[in-house]
Parts: structure tokens; sequence; C-alpha cells
């Protein structure tokens, strides 16, 4: 399923035989997920990106650099507001 990506191939390859491992789909997207945790993204009515830095793959400098993204989301806006004021 994910023999295109080779992150997700290394960290398969790095679990125990005996792990299970879950996914989850939303759409064309498929990933490793504990979830679901909505059942699509049309719930999400409001979010804010938090912060957007620069990562090294398991935070080995001599690795590829990656994109990290830190967000929030909630069904409306007014409880992200309340959210954000705290």
């Amino acid at each position: 399923m994910f023999c295109d990506n080779k992150f997700k191939v290394e960290i398969i390859n790095g679990l125990p035989a005996d792990k299970t491992i879950t996914v989850y789909r939303c759409g064309p997207l498929v990933d490793f997920c504990r979830g679901p945790h909505i059942p699509n993204t049309s719930f999400v009515k409001a979010f804010k990106c938090l912060k957007a830095s620069a990562a090294y793959w398991r935070g080995n400098k001599d690795r590829e650099s990656l994109q990290r993204v830190y967000g929030i989301s909630y069904p409306d806006k007014k409880r992200l507001q309340v959210t954000l004021c705290f």
C-alpha cells in the first residue's frame, strides 16, 4: 500500500513483526492513523495554522528536509476563537 513512499516504508520496516498497523482513508488520502477522528473534512469549519517549520527526517541533519505543520481545527469559528484567546 505504501511502497511508493520511502518514509512510510522505513517506519513499517522498523516495527516489530507482530505490530498492528492501522490506516485511515479520507477521500483519496490513505495514511497511518489511530482514528478516525472525524468522518470527513466537511466537518472542519474553522482551521488555524499555528506554526510551520522545516524538520529533518527522524531528526537527522543528514536526512531529507521536510515541512512540519501544526494546526488546530474546530467545527465552528466561535469555538476556535474561544480556544485561541486562552
